[in-house]
C-alpha cells in the first residue's frame, strides 16, 4: 500500500478564522503614547469618533423584542474627521459625550489598529462597546472585499448583545471537521495538513488498575484517527518501562508511603507529558491522551498547572470506573498477559498485581467537588459504558468524546463486512451505476447467506464453550483446565455438546444473539441480501452505505475518466482520500466517512452480530476503522469482489478473519487477512 503525501487543496480543508488587515487610515492610531493610559483613554483621544453601524435583528433589549434601528438612528450624526478633539477631563473616567454620534454615514472598519485585538468573531456581524466605539475599523475576510455599512446603536441600546473587545478573540464555534468546513484561517504544515489552534484537545484518564482504561484509551484513538484528527496516546506505564529498561518494578514501586519510588512516578507522569506536548508541537497533534492512573486530585492538579499556559489546549479528564466484580476479575487475567508479567509464573503475576492495585486504593481519589470547584471537565465511565457522567462538557472534540463513549460495549459479537456480489457493471469496468448483479453475482449471493447461517451457528457454540470455561474459573479452576465440553473449531463439521445442557433465559439471550443484515439502497447490494430469510435476520437497507457518488464520471470507466478529464484523473491519482469528484453530489472519502459516522457508531453500540452487503469505498472504511489504519493508506486498501472479512472485538484488540469465494467449488475458504 503506498500513498502521495500530496494535497489538493479544493478538496482538504481546515477549521479556523481568518482577517486580512488594511492600512490603518487614521494617523492618530498610529501613534502611541508615552505613558501607558488604558485603552478607554487611548480610544478617547483618537480622533476617529465614528461608530459602525449594527444590524436591527441585534438590537435587543432584556426581554429579547427588536428595536428598530431605521427608527432610533434616522437623525443620528457623528463628527467629521475634521472636527476638534473634544477637551479631556482629569477625571480617571473618560468623558464619553464626543462617542455620540452626530453623523449617520456609514463607517468601514480597520482591525490592524494597535488597539484592537488581532482577531475577531467570525461568521457574523458584532457591535463594540460605547469605550470602543470611536475606533475606525474595517472588517474583511480574506475571500470577501467589502461588507454592508453598519449603523452606530442609540444611547438607549441595552449593552447585552455587545461584545467586549477582549472577548473578541474568542471563537465562537470549535467545529472543525476534516473535509466538511472551511474557514478562511488555518494553520498548515509543511504538508499542507492543518486545524484551528482552538483545536487541541488533551484527554487525561483516571482510575485504578484493572478498571479499563486501556481499552477506552484505543478506542478513542482509532475512532479520533478515524475522523482525521491526529490522535495519540502517551501511557506512563510504557515510560517507565523503557526507562526500567530490563528491570521489572514489583508492587512495592507503587507503595505510595516510599518517597523515593512515590517522586520518580511523578517525574515519569510530567515528563510523558511533555512529551505529549512536544508531538502537538511539532507533528501537528490534535487529540493527546494521558494514559496514567492520576489517581489523586494532587496528581491532577499537577497536571493542570502543567498544561494551563499552553496556549489552545484544553482537558477532559476521562474517569473509569469498575464494581463488577467478574469484570475486574477478568481485566486482572488479562493483565497477566500484559508487558508487565509476560512470561511469568500466572499465580504468582496474579498476587503481585492484586498487590498493587491494593496500593492503588489507598489513596484513589474518584473525581468530583476538586474538578467541579475548578470547573474542569470530565466524564466517568462507569462499568465500560452501563453508566456515563458528563460534567462541563464544551468544546466539539469533547462532544466526540462524550457521544462516543455513550455508545460501546464489550459484548462478544461478530462484525461481517463484504462487498455486493458481481454486477454488470463490474464486468464493463464502469463506476457508479446502479446495476443488477450477474448470474455469478446472484450465485455468490445465494451462497453468502449458507456461510453465514454456519458461521453464526459455529460463534454460538463457541461462546457457550467460552461462558461454561469462565465459570469453571471464576469457581476455582485454573487456567489450563479443559471442560468436559470443547468443540474442535478447526473444522465446519457441526457441533454438539457430548451433554445436554440447560440454559437459563439470561444466559440464553447472551448465546443466541439477533443478527442484523445491512446493504445500501443499491440494486446490487440489496440483491446480494435478497438471499437471507427474514425470519432470521433483521434486514436493513440505508442511503448512508451508498457507494460514494462520482458526480460527472458516473458509468464511466477509468480510461475514459482519463481521456475525458485528464485534470480530474491526475488529482485523484495524486491523492485519493481528500480528492472529491467534480459534478453534481460529487464525493470524496472524507465525505463518506463523516458519512458513515452513525453506521460506526451504531456498529459498536450494537451488541448483536451485524454483515454488511456494501461497496468498495464503504467496504475500504469501515475496515479501516477497525484496523485503526494511517490515512494514507485507507484509500489504498485490496477488498476485492467476494470476499468476506470477519471482526471480532476483544477488549484488548480486534481479531480479523477473510474468507474468499470459490465459485467453482461454491465454498468459503479462510486465509491470511490481507487488505
Amino acid at each position: 500500500m503506498s500513498a502521495s503525501n500530496s494535497q489538493r487543496g479544493s478538496s482538504f480543508f481546515k477549521d479556523d478564522d481568518q482577517l486580512v488587515q488594511s492600512p490603518v487610515s487614521s494617523p492618530s492610531l498610529q501613534e502611541s503614547p508615552p505613558s501607558s493610559p488604558t485603552l478607554s483613554q487611548r480610544l478617547h483621544n483618537s480622533k476617529d469618533v465614528q461608530s459602525p453601524r449594527l444590524p436591527s435583528r441585534f438590537l435587543q433589549n432584556d426581554t429579547g423584542s427588536t428595536q428598530n434601528a431605521s427608527s432610533q438612528h434616522a437623525d443620528s450624526s457623528i463628527k467629521s474627521q475634521n472636527a476638534t478633539p473634544p477637551h479631556h477631563s482629569t477625571s480617571t473616567t473618560p468623558d464619553t459625550s464626543s462617542l455620540h454620534s452626530s453623523d449617520s454615514s456609514p463607517v468601514p472598519f480597520h482591525l490592524n489598529s494597535p488597539h484592537m485585538p488581532k482577531r475577531m468573531v467570525s461568521g457574523g456581524y458584532f457591535a463594540l462597546p460605547k469605550q470602543v466605539s470611536s475606533l475606525r475599523t474595517e472588517y474583511r475576510p480574506a475571500s470577501v472585499h467589502h461588507m454592508p455599512s453598519f449603523h452606530p446603536p442609540s444611547d438607549s441600546a441595552p449593552p447585552s448583545p455587545l461584545l467586549l473587545a477582549q472577548s473578541m478573540k474568542r471563537k465562537g464555534s470549535t467545529m472543525s471537521i476534516p473535509g466538511q468546513t472551511s474557514s478562511v484561517y488555518s494553520n498548515p504544515n509543511s504538508e499542507g495538513e492543518g486545524t484551528a489552534l482552538e483545536e487541541k484537545l488533551v484527554i487525561i484518564m483516571v482510575g485504578l488498575p484493572a478498571r479499563g482504561k486501556s481499552y477506552i484509551v484505543n478506542k478513542l484513538v482509532r475512532y479520533y484517527n478515524w475522523l482525521q484528527y491526529n490522535c495519540k496516546a502517551f501511557n506512563v506505564g510504557n515510560f517507565r518501562r523503557q526507562q526500567a529498561s530490563h528491570q521489572r518494578d514489583d508492587a512495592s514501586f507503587f507503595d505510595p508511603s516510599n518517597p523515593e519510588t512515590s517522586k520518580l512516578r511523578e517525574d515519569m507522569a510530567m515528563n510523558t507529558l511533555t512529551a505529549l506536548l512536544d508531538w502537538f508541537e511539532n507533528e501537528n497533534g490534535v487529540v493527546g491522551i494521558f494514559d496514567a492512573t492520576n489517581s489523586t486530585s494532587s496528581r491532577r492538579k499537577a497536571v493542570v498547572e502543567h498544561l494551563k499556559n499552553v496556549p489552545y489546549v484544553t482537558t477532559l479528564f476521562i474517569e473509569s470506573i469498575c464494581n463488577d466484580e467478574q469484570l475486574i476479575a477478568a481485566n486482572m487475567r488479562m493483565k497477566l498477559f500484559g508487558p508487565d508479567y509476560r512470561n511469568m509464573d500466572p499465580e504468582k503475576s496474579l498476587r503481585d498485581f492484586q498487590e498493587r492495585v491494593r496500593l492503588y486504593e489507598q489513596k484513589y481519589e474518584p473525581l468530583g467537588k476538586f474538578e467541579e470547584d475548578l470547573n474542569l471537565r470530565y466524564i466517568k465511565v462507569i462499568n465500560v459504558g452501563k453508566k456515563v457522567v458528563a460534567f462541563n462538557i464544551r468544546g466539539f472534540l469533547a462532544g466526540q468524546a462524550v457521544f462516543f463513549l455513550l455508545n460501546f460495549n464489550l459484548s462478544p459479537r461478530q462484525i461481517w463486512v463484504t462487498r455486493h456480489g458481481e454486477s454488470v457493471d463490474n464486468t464493463l469496468g464502469r463506476i457508479g451505476g446502479n446495476a443488477s448483479l450477474t448470474s455469478l453475482g446472484k450465485q455468490y449471493g445465494e451462497d453468502l447467506a449458507m456461510f453465514i447461517e454456519a458461521k453464526r451457528a459455529e460463534f454460538q457454540d463457541r461462546l457457550f464453550y467460552d461462558m461454561t470455561r469462565e465459570s469453571n474459573l471464576m469457581h476455582g479452576g485454573n487456567f489450563h483446565e479443559r471442560n468436559e465440553y470443547q468443540p474442535d473449531f478447526n473444522n465446519q463439521s457441526p457441533i454438539e455438546p457430548t451433554t445436554p445442557i440447560e440454559l437459563d433465559p439470561e444466559d440464553e439471550e447472551k448465546i443466541i444473539k439477533p443478527f442484523s443484515v445491512w446493504t445500501s439502497m443499491m440494486k446490487r447490494s440489496m440483491e446480494t441480501a435478497a438471499y437471507f430469510d427474514d425470519e432470521q435476520y433483521d434486514i436493513k437497507a440505508m442511503r448512508m452505505l451508498n457507494e460514494i457518488c462520482s458526480g460527472v464520471c458516473d458509468q464511466l470507466t477509468y480510461e475514459q475518466i482519463e481521456n475525458t478529464y485528464p485534470e480530474e484523473y491526475e488529482a485523484r491519482a495524486l491523492d485519493k482520500l481528500n480528492y472529491r469528484y467534480p459534478g453534481s453530489g460529487g464525493e470524496s472519502y472524507l465525505d463518506v466517512i463523516y458519512r458513515l459516522q452513525s453506521v460506526i457508531v451504531e456498529i459498536e453500540r450494537m451488541k448483536h452480530h451485524v454483515l454488511v452487503i456494501g461497496h468498495r469505498v464503504i467496504t475500504r472504511i469501515i475496515i479501516a476503522y477497525f484496523l485503526g489504519c494511517r490515512r494514507e493508506d485507507i484509500a489504498h486498501l485490496n477488498v476485492p469482489l467476494h470476499t468476506v472479512y470477519c471482526i471480532e472485538p476483544q477488549p484488548y484488540g480486534t481479531n480479523f478473519y477473510q474468507y474468499n469465494y470459490d465459485p467453482q467449488t461454491r465454498t468459503f475458504t479462510r486465509v491470511p487477512f490481507h487488505v
